[in-house]
């Protein structure tokens, strides 16, 4: 059992201590999940509560754990791939990391066009596969890296002749070592691994704020008014209809002789 709580605790830890702002989605979601359903267990539960009220209570309530969770959750993913995805088109960067592309860069296109074909040549070569590629950025950087590692174990190059990174690389190694090089490179893919986790945590927490107090509070009025509506035509449709007789008791009075002496 030891064995098992090791594995789960060592597979949590690698996926998310590089990605602080996805276990805050996760944990998060989770939470507005066991929330939910531990609301509609107590409706569900509660004798005080009448059978009829629950027919309309229980359903609203499953509607608002979908709502929660699945707004939650969409919302937060969502807006934290955006920070993610500029990060890793180099969109804002640390001064460092910044530096460390423009040394690799060789050609005349901004540093955007760079990285993105950069990444595209290690993937479509198969230096990174494509089933865990990370993004361009990280794609790059892990890229060079593994080249580098390569030739300093004096094995086959991992660039072709006519790549188009052969001479970016030529150009980063031309005033450091290889080894100089390598502690650089991974030095900025720590830096940049840094720097991502710290907005992955910022957009993770600014988009729960957006999803808990703005977006969900909105879709749950619409649904609550919804499941009210829907109980009150049922409560009108049972109803049963109460039909009054009523009769002129006045009829069958007997008038005075008085009024017939009065002619209009």
């Amino acid at each position: 059992m030891a064995d098992f709580w090791q594995k789960v605790l060592t597979k949590a830890w690698s996926s998310y201590s590089n990605d602080v702002g996805k276990s805050l989605i996760h944990l998060g979601a989770v939470g507005w999940f066991f929330s939910a359903l531990a609301q509609v267990v107590m409706i569900a539960s509660n004798k005080d509560i009448d059978k009829k009220e629950k027919k309309f209570l229980i359903p609203q309530e499953i509607s608002d754990m979908f709502i929660n969770v699945g707004l939650y959750y969409t919302i937060c993913q969502f807006i934290k791939k955006i920070g993610d995805s500029c990060l890793e088109k180099v969109d804002f960067l640390t001064q460092k990391t910044a530096d460390t592309i423009q040394g690799l860069k060789n050609l005349p296109v901004t540093m955007k066009k760079f990285v993105a074909g950069a990444a595209e040549e290690f993937r479509t070569s198969g230096i990174i596969e494509k089933s865990t590629s990370k993004g361009h950025l990280t794609d790059t950087l892990n890229g060079f890296i593994k080249v580098l590692e390569n030739n300093i174990a004096g094995e086959k190059s991992l660039l072709s002749q006519d790549s188009v990174l052969k001479p970016a690389l030529d150009k980063f190694l031309s005033d450091k070592t290889p080894e100089q090089a390598l502690k650089l490179l991974k030095d900025t893919k720590d830096e940049f691994a840094g720097f991502k986790n710290g907005v992955g945590v910022l957009t993770a927490v600014c988009a729960s704020i957006l999803a808990c107090n703005i977006i969900t509070p909105i879709a749950r009025n619409i649904t609550a008014n919804y499941y009210q509506k829907r109980a009150l035509k049922r409560n009108l449709d049972t109803k049963p209809v109460q039909i009054h007789n009523y009769t002129n008791f006045y009829t069958n009075i007997p008038v005075s002789k008085t009024f017939n002496g009065f002619k209009i």
